[in-house]
């Protein structure tokens, strides 16, 4: 008798990627198709005798589902508004996106042309930051007049929040000191970011949600491009400020990076202000959502590295320098 296992997460032969490209993207003579990496989804570099593509291809879930359309559909509108964006190769349907069966379930397809450049280090010289600042703020500008803005999920703090004490409840439920403090410090979060939006009901509208220097690069142009829209959403536009300015350590909280990230918030805002001027409110926000921001990768790094990975590194180390990042946060920043 064999033991019958049940996939989650499967990776698809070259040959039948291949076969997908020639026939449904009319893609040939390909080179090369070289598995890049592996998180939210499979992302392959792939080479034909003419020009290099990115292909991305989701997990099964219905959540990644929604991910791939929304991101392929925003860069096609922002590519065509002049945004350096990667421009998605339609299918020959005319489609953005291309439904296969893998063995796990439906999976969703995006190819887009290739952008070449360098990822943006985490300190940078100050021009990009003012650069950057400003593209975000035409980001911005643009998508206030995006077709399909309704169709777009809402970024909530609250379930931002929760999904990292469910987190806590399924990896540590021992940790009731831990679990605690991140339990009240989201209270105080979800309350001043509430104080926020009804103050300055402005501030909420279009935001990337993962506008971090890995999902930018200079061009070979010295242009600045960006990637990896399947966060986009509605919500703060702060958000997306804080998470491309903080400059802090994940698990270190060095003071001497707090003052990196005022530094480079000063110089972004130069730019971004250019086209949304920001009440001083706003910007005091910062923190609150740079302290979010941490709240959403203590969540989204173990509820999609453990399905595939395992729960070895998902330790109390793990938990612990959270907790200590987040509550020298908090004392510097919120007095809880």
């Amino acid at each position: 008798m064999l033991f019958k296992a049940s996939c989650c997460y499967s990776v698809l032969s070259n040959n039948d990627l291949i076969m997908l490209l020639e026939e449904y993207y009319k893609i040939n003579n390909i080179k090369s198709l070289q598995l890049y990496r592996s998180f939210i989804g499979d992302v392959y570099f792939i080479e034909d005798d003419k020009q290099q593509y990115v292909m991305k291809i989701y997990k099964s879930l219905p959540l990644h589902k929604k991910n791939a359309k929304k991101s392929a559909n925003v860069m096609d509108y922002l590519w065509k508004k002049g945004i350096i964006v990667p421009r998605v190769f339609k299918n020959n349907s005319n489609l953005n996106t291309t439904t296969i069966l893998a063995p796990e379930g439906e999976r969703e397809v995006v190819v887009m042309h290739f952008i070449n450049g360098k990822t943006m280090p985490v300190s940078y010289y100050n021009d990009v930051h003012r650069v950057i600042g400003r593209q975000l703020g035409l980001i911005r500008l643009h998508m206030n007049n995006y077709p399909l803005l309704d169709r777009l999920i809402n970024i909530d703090e609250d379930h931002i929040i929760n999904n990292f004490i469910e987190v806590m409840d399924v990896y540590f439920p021992n940790k009731i000191k831990e679990k605690n403090f991140f339990e009240s410090y989201g209270v105080l979060l979800s309350r001043k970011i509430k104080e926020l939006y009804s103050k300055q009901p402005q501030s909420i509208g279009f935001c990337h949600g993962d506008f971090h220097n890995g999902n930018i690069i200079k061009t070979l142009k010295d242009d600045v491009a960006f990637f990896d829209f399947d966060a986009c959403g509605i919500g703060c536009n702060m958000f997306d400020i804080a998470v491309y300015c903080d400059k802090t350590d994940y698990f270190n909280l060095d003071k001497k990076n707090i003052l990196n990230t005022q530094e480079t918030l000063d110089i972004f805002l130069e730019g971004y202000t250019d086209l949304f001027p920001l009440t001083q409110l706003e910007i005091d926000s910062i923190p609150l959502f740079i302290a979010l921001r941490h709240y959403e990768l203590n969540a989204n790094i173990p509820i999609n590295r453990a399905p595939i990975e395992g729960i070895h590194w998902l330790n109390d180390n793990w938990v612990d320098r959270q907790y200590t990042w987040l509550k020298e946060w908090c004392e510097i920043h919120h007095h809880l």
